[in-house]
């Protein structure tokens, strides 16, 4: 939200430009497979804080990817069998033994309603309808709070940190609270310091990511939680767009990590990572580190 410019409306324009915005794939998925130990989630750990967050009503951030204050009514008594354990205990089960669920679960996990925001502000927006130009959006798409809670949970693993510390020293600050003001600020030290500050903007980066290029580069690094991934991203996710007469109109996620996924930036990350060592390995002279979307050389 910090870098857009509100809700697009959905109309015929943005429609189309959000059809765009989600190629299909060609190919069917080969999941990938590993002898590796699978994460293992504390559901005692879970439950515990997801419930005390849920009485904090001054946390400006999420936990999980959500805001938990809003259950606080309904969180029931810390201990007794009540809405936060055996939510916790379905998180750690799907977390735990993913390959218990059949596919369908996965789909109904991961199914998400789409929210398009603007990038550009309002006058550049004009100037783009009046050149019939389609419109520049963000597709936000959280899917569940179930998915969004387990690849939460999981990416907190001690695998989890394992495999974002070997993303270093060409990606850093993966996942890191309150990035964009401590970006700002490493930035201008760099520059300060003689360093070429370069920001890279992928064009819908996300979706334009191959998702078997995805799963391949996550078995790789965090082959802990090749199962989990199989399930919540070895298929196609729908997408529900409504429009402001509450008509839907259904998409499909098929490539890369969904814009607003819990994951989706670290299993991004995951997917750059030999990219840049090939571009190390070509340009030895040079060294390369990057931020999210920035590149100092």
């Amino acid at each position: 939200m910090l870098c857009s410019s509100g809700i697009a409306k959905v109309d015929a324009q943005v429609l189309s430009a959000l059809q765009a915005l989600h190629p299909q794939r060609e190919e069917d998925l080969k999941l990938p497979a590993t002898l590796a130990k699978q994460v293992s989630i504390d559901e005692e750990c879970v439950a515990k804080k997801l419930y005390l967050s849920a009485s904090d009503f001054s946390a400006s951030r999420d936990v999980f990817g959500w805001a938990p204050w809003m259950l606080y009514n309904c969180r029931g008594k810390q201990g007794g069998f009540f809405f936060f354990s055996a939510y916790a205990k379905h998180v750690s089960l799907l977390a735990n033994k993913p390959r218990l669920f059949p596919k369908i679960c996965g789909v109904l996990s991961t199914a998400g309603v789409l929210t398009p925001l603007n990038k550009l502000p309002p006058d550049e927006r004009r100037q783009r309808e009046e050149a019939n130009l389609e419109p520049k959006l963000r597709p936000i798409n959280a899917s569940t709070l179930l998915a969004k809670t387990v690849l939460s949970a999981v990416l907190e693993s001690p695998a989890a940190i394992r495999s974002t510390d070997k993303l270093a020293p060409h990606q850093l600050a993966i996942g890191v609270p309150r990035g964009v003001e401590k970006l700002i600020h490493i930035c201008r030290a760099a520059h300060a310091n003689g360093w070429l500050v370069g920001r890279n903007d992928f064009t819908n980066g996300f979706n334009s990511l191959s998702r078997q290029k995805m799963l391949d580069a996550n078995c790789a690094l965090f082959p802990e939680s090749v199962d989990v991934f199989n399930l919540l991203y070895g298929l196609d996710s729908p997408i529900l767009l409504f429009n402001e007469d509450c008509e839907v109109t259904l998409l499909d996620s098929s490539e890369g990590p969904r814009q607003g996924c819990a994951a989706g930036t670290h299993a991004f990350a995951l997917t750059l990572q030999p990219m840049l060592a090939e571009l190390q390995v070509k340009y030895p002279s040079s060294r390369f580190a990057c931020l999210p979307m920035i590149l100092f050389l």
